[in-house]
């Protein structure tokens, strides 16, 4: 039995049908923006912007459902393909510090070889091991574009991996980290 994950038929169908849903997202986002720009209206995105894991994220969005850890905070695991991201609306006026927060990695390979995008372009990432979480850090460039468009915020593992498969559980679930929360602020 692969202990690994790397690519199966059903994480390529489920990539594809996100693919095929996030054409469809920035479709909409494209009439959107220029509706606002051919009435001039401007839109105020907040500075600032939160996401906890009992908030609403889409299982498309790479993120299995809401469980608890031992304290009852809220966390999702991320899987079964190794991508998952975020849609933002956030002010570009200046660079933003995003902190992704996860419970400790299972397996360090899933930090080593993580990437993170957004909107394509791959930003700087440095990690934090902390008593109960490994944070995630990385620097959003700042755009000078007024009313930018929404920012897909993608992170891409190296791998994922199965609990069943290395005795640690009975999960067969393909897993990769446990995301508890989001926070995106001025760097």
């Amino acid at each position: 039995m692969d202990v690994v994950n790397k690519g199966s038929y059903e994480s390529d169908v489920m990539e594809r049908r996100i693919e095929a849903l996030e054409d469809r997202v920035q479709a909409l986002t494209l009439i959107i923006g220029n509706l606002t720009e051919r009435s001039g209206i401007r839109v105020a995105y907040p500075e600032r912007a939160t996401l906890e894991a009992d908030e609403y994220i889409a299982c498309s969005q790479g993120f299995y459902e809401i469980e608890y850890d031992d304290e009852g905070l809220a966390y999702r695991w991320t899987g079964p393909s190794r991508n998952f991201f975020f849609w933002l609306l956030i002010d570009r006026s200046c660079d933003k510090l995003i902190e992704l927060r996860a419970g400790q990695a299972a397996r360090q390979e899933l930090l080593d070889g993580l990437m993170v995008f957004a909107d394509g372009i791959e930003l700087t990432t440095r990690f934090e091991q902390q008593s109960k979480h490994s944070v995630i850090r990385s620097i959003l460039p700042h755009n000078p574009i007024p009313n930018p468009l929404p920012i897909k915020l993608h992170y891409s593992l190296s791998t994922t991996f199965t609990p069943y498969a290395l005795d640690l559980s009975d999960d067969i679930r393909q897993l990769g980290l446990t995301f508890y929360r989001l926070d995106v602020d001025n760097a």
